[in-house]
């Protein structure tokens, strides 16, 4: 492939919240709830409740007041997911805490050094990003931000995946052809969609070896590295 710039998803793509930060909000739902419940219970709930939801219900979300408002929204569904009908303000509060707060997130273990190694071949790098204003500060307490020359934040853009127009409007910031762009993203009906606008060289990174998807798949980003020069 004839590579020059990786674009690609931020959240559960390049970070992901702390695992001791899930196994403590399984402890505290436990202990609000009297349900037992695991991380993969959780995770999957967090996940069907965020894949069900469409830009129009989260563009909104334009300061930090705004997050945490979203935030416990989105976990009173989560909960209600579980079979949790209560919903305790405090029990909220702490969940509802956890994806504001920079500290929360780590890297995937690949992520820089693959970045070092995009970086040192000379590709360049972007974000795509359904997002909130505290992704920034995200980015930059992980000390990812010097990696990246093109940014498409949805909360700064106005539109969001799987929308074509923030594809669109990435594409345009990169100016360069579709030939040479390659997009990665968590979630195959985001990949589906960056392929609908151009992008063809599009990814799942199915990191869990999860069936379906129906689109081109990678298990790690190393897998860029190879796919960029064959020789790697």
């Amino acid at each position: 492939m004839d590579i020059q710039i990786v674009l690609s998803d931020f959240g559960d793509t390049l970070v992901e919240v702390d695992p001791r930060l899930r196994e403590e909000s399984v402890r505290l739902i436990q202990a609000y709830s009297d349900h037992i419940i695991g991380i993969t219970d959780l995770k999957q709930a967090e996940r069907e409740e965020w894949n069900k939801r469409m830009p129009s219900d989260f563009l909104w979300v334009k300061t930090k007041e705004d997050e945490v408002n979203y935030w416990q929204w989105f976990y009173r569904a989560v909960l209600d997911r579980l079979g949790i009908t209560s919903h305790p303000p405090h029990l909220l509060r702490w969940l509802a805490s956890v994806p504001i707060d920079p500290r929360s997130f780590v890297l995937f273990p690949e992520v820089k050094p693959v970045l070092d190694k995009l970086q040192e071949m000379g590709i360049a790098l972007g974000i795509i990003s359904n997002s909130f204003p505290s992704a920034e500060e995200i980015l930059r307490h992980l000390e990812l931000h010097p990696y990246f020359s093109y940014i498409v934040w949805s909360h700064q853009c106005g539109c969001a995946k799987p929308e074509r127009k923030i594809f669109r409007q990435a594409l345009s910031l990169v100016n360069n052809t579709q030939a040479h762009i390659l997009f990665v993203d968590d979630r195959p009906d985001f990949v589906k969609a960056a392929t609908k606008a151009g992008i063809h060289a599009a990814f799942w990174v199915n990191r869990n070896g999860c069936s379906g998807g129906e689109v081109q798949q990678i298990r790690s980003l190393w897998e860029i590295v190879s796919m960029v020069d064959p020789n790697q």
